[in-house]
């Protein structure tokens, strides 16, 4: 398992994340397979630095980028504050880093967002549109 002294790290943080990763754990730790889970994981691109908030590296489910939102509501979702669109973004950049470095992606990269304090119904009632509801498939909520 990738993670060394998690729970010292994890009080630093936002409740979200720490629901997330000891999520995560606890699905993970049953796997034969190692794992790393990095919290708060910059990465620079150009001139920028960016920060995903879990990113998640398996040798067989490959690169997870993970933004979670601690949020009540959806009601902060727009255009300009989206974290399937700054998910989706980081995505991009990283498929785009491993296509340039070899030529090709070697390995699966998703990107998902989650919202630990909403539960799917109400993300579907809070969110309308056709393209809304494409998104809420790729969400992840409390049960």
């Amino acid at each position: 398992m990738g993670i060394i002294n998690i729970e010292k790290f994890l009080v630093k943080y936002l409740k979200g994340e720490e629901i997330v990763i000891k999520s995560l754990i606890s699905i993970l730790q049953h796997s034969n397979e190692n794992y790393y889970l990095i919290p708060k994981a910059k990465f620079q691109n150009a001139n920028i630095i960016y920060e995903i908030d879990i990113l998640l590296i398996h040798p067989m489910l490959g690169i997870y980028i993970i933004e979670v939102k601690n949020w009540k509501s959806l009601d902060n979702i727009d255009e300009n504050n989206s974290p399937f669109n700054q998910a989706s973004k980081y995505k991009n950049i990283i498929l785009s880093v491993l296509n340039e470095n070899f030529n090709r992606t070697p390995i699966n990269v998703e990107m998902r967002a989650i919202f630990p304090n909403i539960s799917k119904s109400d993300a579907k009632e809070n969110l309308k549109s056709a393209a809304s509801e494409l998104a809420v498939s790729r969400l992840f909520f409390k049960s």
